[in-house]
């Protein structure tokens, strides 16, 4: 299924913040000439994930400089405890990405380099796990005058988890959209547990129903009464671990998330699942 950028699907592709780092510093020296005809605000979002398991184990590092987009077009979300509803036309600009200068991630040690590429964002990724439990990694950037600013970020590596209730099938997951859906997971210790489940709907819209609780709660239940709102059919389900810090700089929105993909007893990576809704 080819992913579409609804509102909740910022919540697992960091397009919001997580809250201020005391550790966070910006080099606030370094001129902001990047100009945004919308005089808006501008957003930088470097984000290393790691899957400890599994034929998919290895890292991926992305960074994202640019333009604050455009919300999507949306009808009033719907709340059940720790999850949310949503009725999105998405956005179908493609951004034009901004240079951050160069970027270094430390994680414990282990030097990461993501390389700009073709598009403007930045990327890279390898075939070892990075995150084995109580690291932290520290993002730096150079900055660019005609780009982002120079930032330094700090944030534990995000924790590896393992999803035990219910067993997750191999192939499409079925999931009856007239009963509650629990997720229940071992081993959380620090971070966000994010839980997102998307179809595609009528006239193009997104519908999406996105949870994020902390790690420590072991466990989201998604409501009978936000699953009779999604449409019969496929679906993508995606379970992972965050944690991250921000701060801002001028008129630019700042973030660094580490993730690490839930897996289930079998160790199986549990992001980018495909899902059948009855």
């Amino acid at each position: 299924m080819e992913r579409m950028r609804s509102a909740a699907w910022c919540v697992l592709v960091a397009c919001s913040a997580p809250a201020a780092s005391p550790d966070a510093a910006v080099d606030s020296g370094t001129p902001d000439t990047a100009t945004d005809d919308a005089g808006g605000r501008f957003s930088g979002t470097v984000t290393i994930t790691s899957t400890n398991a599994g034929p998919t184990m290895g890292f991926a590092a992305i960074a994202r400089f640019q333009a604050a987009e455009p919300p999507p077009s949306c009808a009033t979300p719907f709340s059940a405890g720790d999850c949310l509803f949503h009725d999105c036309t998405p956005v179908s600009s493609a951004p034009a990405y901004l240079s951050g200068g160069a970027i270094e991630i430390d994680v414990g040690g282990a030097m990461i380099t993501p390389m700009r590429v073709t598009d403007g964002t930045y990327a890279t990724k390898g075939a070892m796990a990075l995150f084995s439990g109580g690291e932290m990694a520290t993002v730096t950037t150079s900055g660019d005058p005609s780009g982002a600013p120079a930032f330094m970020l700090t944030a534990p590596a995000a924790p590896h988890v393992t999803v035990v209730d219910p067993p997750v099938a191999v192939g499409p997951v079925p999931i009856q959209r007239a009963e509650a859906l629990h997720f229940g997971w071992l081993d959380g210790t620090v971070g966000i547990v994010t839980v997102v489940l998307e179809a595609k709907a009528a006239g193009g819209r997104v519908q999406t129903i996105s949870c994020t609780t902390p790690a420590t709660h072991a466990g989201v239940v998604i409501a009978a009464a936000l699953l009779s709102k999604m449409p019969k059919g496929n679906a993508t389900l995606d379970i992972l671990v965050r944690s991250g810090a921000s701060t801002a700089s001028g008129s630019w929105d700042l973030v660094f998330w580490t993730a690490n993909a839930a897996v289930d007893s079998n160790g199986r990576d549990l992001t980018h699942l495909d899902a059948t809704l009855l």
